[in-house]
């Protein structure tokens, strides 16, 4: 059926190619005004002009003609018209005539191509793709890329169930030749009206042409002729070359579509269509001589067989006008050609004819067989070209069921006999590399009946050792056996740990029936595919072969190498003898440790360090938490005792206090650098667990501080001190003496004007880079006559977020009050408590649940009312809280410090929810595979549950690296990762786990690697499942234990791990 896509052009164009001549066959006359005057000249011109274009086209003539085929329609992508009773398709038929058109005019001598075909014995023929020639655009570019000239479209018609016959199309009007268009109609049965050219180029002159001799051409076939028709049909309106469409017959016609299914109507059609290509090209043939051939034998040759069933085969076969058919006679010599049966060869394709005969057709009979070989050609010449002759024996010794006989160390049959069934094979693998060498051996049936198959180990890459043998028939399998085959043998195979920057290969126990000449180890790294293949020549040493392997000749690569074994005979046989893998690790270390500060240094030490590629030297980069890295410094570390270690100084980060972030990285010898470990340190402000107050005697009391805590040293102590009376006008400021751990100052009430009642006490510490922090603040109260006792106030915090606080000493106060704050946010969380009192004591415990939960430095201060209603401030200090220990939901728990392997307590629907509350929809693309948003949270359960990882942990790092399911970055959600495995950006998308299957199983197995890749970092302890993730083997084990270890080693991103944490406290809200 055609193809109704046309190219519509209004107007003229300037650019046009008109090729017009002055006379049209169909009666268009182009008139042209000559002068009289240059009449004469004209025709002398004229006359030059044509002896030239003579001898030009006796030129081109002499070239070989360019032929284009198209088949109508695109196998997988239109079938066509299609008759539901027979099951024939016009797209399949369309094929296979052009297909057969195409060997005949190669043939023939011709240089042809066909636009698309999925027939793969045409691939030196074919210009394009099936999917090229589903696009009228593109198939017109494909005839067009060769310059043909000649163009022929095979089509097949579609109407009434009783219609028949042939049709033929071409076009005057041609899409570049805007000039005399002019459109009519009736011509398309959706009404749309058809371009005619009144005044048509050469191109479309010669169409017509050709298809007035197609017309003629197949008279002589069995359709017969209905119309032609001018029409501007896609190709024939667009080529650059006389183009025709046919239409030849009707696939709506059942017992008609069941013919152009046949191969009687491809010959036939195709001698029609050759023997019109020869006539318009002038072809006339002097051909009197048959088709010639190379070769003529059967399959086993000259030597006898025990197969019931024979081919024979004819190659180079060739004929000047084309080869039409090959005929083989064949007989028994018993019986004087009473048995001959003459067979029809099947052309196979490049100049090969064969045809397969069956003893059965002979009764049977066994002895010498006598074939011919005959040959015809279009032209009708035909000739004996030659004779074979093979000898069929009784095959015995066969026994019932199924069996194998091996008949050297290379070569064995394998035996069905006697068992019910059709379509009998054999699965044929050795053990070396489980089926990679797996083949389905066709069996062929032998005189006493049984089925054989050959088995040769040179189809197994001449594997040597056990062969899995499997029976088969139509209705399954039948028997597993073996077969040994011990060409050359080996005991074991052993690669050493790599060390130093090499390993070594042993191959033990070497034997080989032909002796051994050399054994060869080819060993490439997985990286860059086989790019740094290198075949390593073993020296031996007895039964044993060695050979070293320097990573240096694999650009140092660090994961898995294939080994592979190979070894030759003395008579040069190579066989493949086994392989095996080793990991060459990248840089490793056990432990990063670092010491506490003091005196404005830290020492970090790293232990364990391992490196088959050697070290070169190991790198500490170290920057505090303020202000991003403006500080990071990267310090060399020095080797002492088999550990790494490098000594901090805080002055190069400014003194900076609070977090330090350090990271460890190694450089091995070829220059590569490893990320090896990281760890935090927390500097602290300088603090002071004690300030208290003692009376010395009348005139003067002593404040002493202990408990300090200095990363960066203590420079001095200082203490200002005034009394309540008239302001701070007898403000001093005394710098305390340090004794042993401690300091103090003797305070003498004198140096304060003698003021009688409260005394403020602060104390501050100056550290060696001068920075001053506020360490605590007491009172004294100076009173002989009602002053009895010193308050004492003592603050500890335990770890459930709690603040116990006691204050002694009051007896004389009537009320006492705390007001608490923490640190953060100045004095924003203030609150003032009522202390219970009982005698001369005060206490109070405080929630720090009170002040939003917050960790970190807590201040107390007292205040005392006494009798007169005034309350005044009796002492102060300050306490350190840590953040408490958590009792609510998994999900509540995690910070950064949670460990990634634990298991999961979160259910789907929770799961559900925070994806829901995300405010994403879940992808369609995902539904459509039988995976809904349940499903999918379902499926992150059990394979988190699987090796012992967070389900919560796993699903919130999906929604990070995906933005929950949307892909905003380089990976493609069709390709079910959901980690960024492999994605690398600039355009490297990563792993593809869509090759499990486009379904429910390979979103499972993008899940299953994303959580395998989690188990790598967290953890040491192997897989449970197969393993999915192809980079498992990249990951340094145990890397990561907890989610904050994922900055900086899983993502650059140091946030990375807080972002995963906000993921999962959104399940918790």
């Amino acid at each position: 059926m055609t193809f109704t896509g046309r190219h519509k052009t209004s107007g003229k164009s300037s650019g046009a190619l008109s090729g017009k001549s002055n006379l049209k066959k169909g009666g268009y006359i182009i008139s042209r005004q000559l002068n009289k005057e240059r009449f004469l000249p004209a025709v002398i011109v004229i006359g030059i002009l044509f002896c030239l274009l003579f001898v030009c086209n006796a030129a081109v003539s002499a070239q070989q003609k360019v032929i284009v085929i198209n088949p109508g329609h695109s196998i997988g992508y239109d079938s066509g018209a299609t008759n539901e009773t027979t099951g024939v398709t016009e797209a399949q038929v369309n094929q296979d005539l052009a297909g057969a058109l195409v060997k005949k005019l190669a043939a023939a001598g011709y240089e042809v191509y066909i636009t698309h075909t999925t027939d793969k014995t045409l691939s030196q023929y074919t210009l394009g793709t099936q999917a090229q020639g589903n696009s009228f655009s593109a198939l017109n570019t494909l005839a067009d890329s060769k310059n043909p000239d000649l163009v022929i479209s095979i089509h097949h018609n579609s109407g009434g169930s009783s219609a028949s016959g042939f049709e033929l199309y071409w076009s005057s009007y041609r899409s570049y030749d805007t000039s005399g268009v002019y459109e009519v109609s009736g011509l398309w049965s959706d009404g749309s009206t058809a371009f005619r050219d009144s005044s048509p180029c050469s191109a479309a002159q010669e169409s017509e042409k050709f298809a007035e001799i197609l017309q003629s051409s197949f008279s002589d076939g069995k359709l017969t002729y209905r119309k032609t028709v001018e029409r501007d049909d896609y190709l024939p309106a667009h080529s650059s070359a006389p183009c025709v469409l046919y239409e030849g017959g009707f696939i709506s016609n059942n017992s008609e579509s069941e013919y152009l299914n046949s191969q009687a109507y491809r010959d036939s059609a195709s001698d029609c269509f050759l023997k019109a290509v020869n006539s318009y090209f002038g072809k006339t043939s002097s051909d009197t001589e048959a088709p010639t051939i190379d070769s003529f034998q059967s399959s086993c040759g000259q030597l006898p067989t025990t197969d019931a069933v024979i081919t024979l085969t004819a190659t180079g076969v060739a004929d000047d006008s084309g080869v039409k058919s090959v005929k083989f006679p064949v007989w028994t010599s018993d019986n004087n050609q009473k048995d001959l049966i003459w067979y029809d060869a099947v052309d196979m394709g490049g100049g090969v004819w064969s045809v397969t005969i069956d003893i059965s057709d002979y009764g049977g009979a066994t002895g010498q067989y006598i074939a011919h070989v005959y040959t015809y050609d279009t032209e009708g010449n035909s000739s004996y070209r030659g004779m074979t002759t093979f000898t069929v024996t009784e095959l015995t010794g066969i026994a019932d069921g199924v069996s194998i006989v091996k008949q050297n160390e290379t070569t064995a049959s394998a035996y069905i006999k006697g068992l019910d069934g059709t379509g009998f094979k054999f699965a044929v693998w050795s053990e070396v590399n489980g089926q990679d060498d797996l083949k389905w051996v066709s069996t062929v049936r032998q005189t006493d009946g049984s089925y054989k198959a050959v088995i040769r180990t040179s189809d197994h890459n001449n594997d040597t050792g056990v062969y899995n043998v499997h029976a088969y028939s139509s209705s399954g399998g039948i028997k597993p056996m073996t077969v040994e085959f011990k060409v050359m043998s080996y005991t074991s195979l052993t690669i050493s740990e790599p060390e130093n920057g090499q390993f070594t290969i042993t191959l033990n126990g070497v034997s080989a029936s032909n002796g051994v000449k050399k054994i060869l180890f080819p060993v490439w790294s997985a990286n860059g595919g086989q790019d740094d293949l290198k075949w390593y020549t073993a020296v031996k040493n007895g039964d044993s072969y060695t050979a070293t392997v320097n990573l240096k000749d694999h650009g140092w690569d660090t994961g898995t190498y294939y080994v592979h074994v190979y070894g030759t005979d003395n008579l040069n046989q190579q066989f493949f003898l086994s392989s095996s893998t080793v990991t060459v690790k990248t840089m490793e270390a056990s432990t990063l440790t670092v010491t506490e500060p003091e005196n404005g240094t830290f020492t970090v030490t790293l232990s364990g360090v391992s490196s088959p590629a050697g070290v070169n030297k190991i790198l500490f980069p170290v920057w505090s938490a303020n202000n991003g890295q403006d500080d990071l410094k990267w310090y060399t570390a020095v080797k002492q005792n088999g550990q790494y270690v490098c000594t901090i100084s805080l002055k190069d980060h400014g003194y900076d206090t609070g977090d330090y972030n350090i990271h460890a990285y190694g450089i091995d010898s070829s220059g590569t650098q490893t990320f090896l470990k990281n760890i935090t340190l927390n500097v602290p402000q300088m603090t002071a667990s004690s300030v208290a107050v003692t009376e010395s005697d009348s005139d003067s009391f002593t404040i002493t501080v202990s408990g300090i805590n200095a990363p960066n040293g203590v420079n001095r102590i200082l203490i200002p001190v005034w009394s309540d009376v008239d302001g701070q006008d007898d403000l001093v400021w005394y710098t305390a003496q340090k004794s042993g751990d401690t300091y103090s100052v003797k305070v003498k009430v004198s140096d304060h004007n003698d003021d009688t009642g409260q005394y403020h006490i602060h104390v501050y510490g100056v550290d060696n880079n001068g920075r001053t922090q506020g360490l605590g603040s007491t009172y004294y109260y100076n009173d002989a006559a009602d002053q009895t006792e010193t308050p004492k106030l003592s603050v500890t915090a335990d770890s459930n977020g709690k603040i116990s606080i006691v204050l002694d000493g009051v007896s004389n106060y009537a009320s006492i009050k705390f007001p608490v704050w923490s640190e953060d946010n100045g004095q924003d969380d203030l609150v003032w408590y009522q202390a219970d009192k009982s005698g001369s004591q005060a206490t109070c415990t405080v929630d720090i649940a009170d002040h939003g939960s917050k960790s970190g430095v807590y201040y107390v201060h007292a205040y005392g009312r006494s009798d007169t209603g005034s309350y005044v401030g009796i002492a102060s200090a300050s306490v350190e809280v840590a953040a408490p220990a958590s009792n609510s939901s998994a999900a509540e728990a995690v910070t950064t410090q949670t460990k990634i392997m634990g298991t999961s307590t979160v259910t789907a629907d929770q799961l559900v929810q925070l994806y829901t509350q995300s405010g994403n929809t879940f992808p369609d693309y995902y539904t459509k595979r039988g995976v809904d948003l349940k499903a999918f949270a379902q499926m992150y359960i059990d394979e988190a549950s699987a090796e012992g990882v967070r389900a919560d942990i796993a699903f919130a790092q999906a929604m990070l690296e995906t933005s929950y399911l949307q892909f905003t970055g380089s990976v493609n959600i069709s390709q079910f990762n959901f980690a960024g495995l492999g994605a690398a950006g600039n355009g490297v998308t990563g792993e593809d786990f869509s090759i499990y299957g486009d379904n429910s199983v390979g979103i499972r197995m993008g899940i299953r690697a994303q959580i395998q890749h989690l188990k790598a970092y967290a953890s040491t302890d192997p897989l449970n499942n197969e393993q999915v993730d192809s980079r498992f083997g990249y990951v340094t084990r145990g890397c990561a234990a907890t989610i904050g270890q994922l900055s900086g080693t899983w993502a650059a991103d140091t946030s990375y791990a807080a972002k995963i944490v906000a993921i999962i406290a959104e399940i918790a809200a």
